[in-house]
Order: C-alpha cells, then structure tokens, then sequence
C-alpha cells in the first residue's frame, strides 16, 4: 500500500508507471502543486546523503482545497542525473512546528547506495 492507501503497481515497468500516475496526482507531493502562494525563503547548500545538495524553507503555502496556511522545508540534491527531494510540509500553526524535529531526524537518515 502506498501513503495514501492505494495499491502500489506491481507488474512490469512500463505498466507501473501508468498506474502510479493517478496515485502520485491524488499523493500530497500531487496536490500541493495547486496552490495559490508560495514563498521560499533561506536556500542553502547542505550535505544530503553523502552528496552536495541544497535546502530551502517555505512558508505561507496554501492549498486551493482549503485554504489552510502551510509550511516546512524541501531538501535535495542530484545524483548520478537523477533529482531526489525530501518534502516535508504540515500546517503552519501546528504541525509545521510540532513535527518539525521527526522530519529533520528522517532527512539526517539519507543514504545512497
């Protein structure tokens, strides 16, 4: 199961990409792409698995669908032509703050092969 409770594809390549299609539209990481305000701020460089990457904050991110002020980090890097990204997001007055300290426990734990 994925995070969002749907069956993850599980026949051949080209056939999992076709089915992840409307599981990654209806994910979080989908949605968040219609919003209405969005303001990064503090982009940094940082260490992400043991690669150069980089970090920004965002902040006053609100979502069309209800309008709930948001805010967290993105951090990320390139690696061997391929773009990873850690997106961590919660709601600005609480869970941004509250969850904060898990999220960076979790980006801390990045590995690469």
């Amino acid at each position: 199961m994925g995070l969002d409770g749907r069956r993850a594809p599980s026949r051949g390549r080209e056939d999992a990409e076709t089915e992840m299609q409307p599981c990654m539209a209806e994910s979080p990481c989908g949605r968040s792409t219609q919003t209405s305000l969005f303001e990064t701020s503090n982009v940094r460089p940082m260490r992400f698995g043991a690669v150069d990457g980089f970090r920004f904050d965002i902040s006053k991110y609100v979502r069309r669908s209800d309008e709930v002020g948001r805010a967290g980090f993105v951090a990320g890097a390139v690696r061997d032509g391929q773009l990873y990204l850690i997106i961590f997001s919660g709601t600005q007055l609480y869970h941004a703050r509250e969850l904060a300290p898990q999220a960076e426990e979790i980006l801390n734990t990045v590995r690469f092969p």
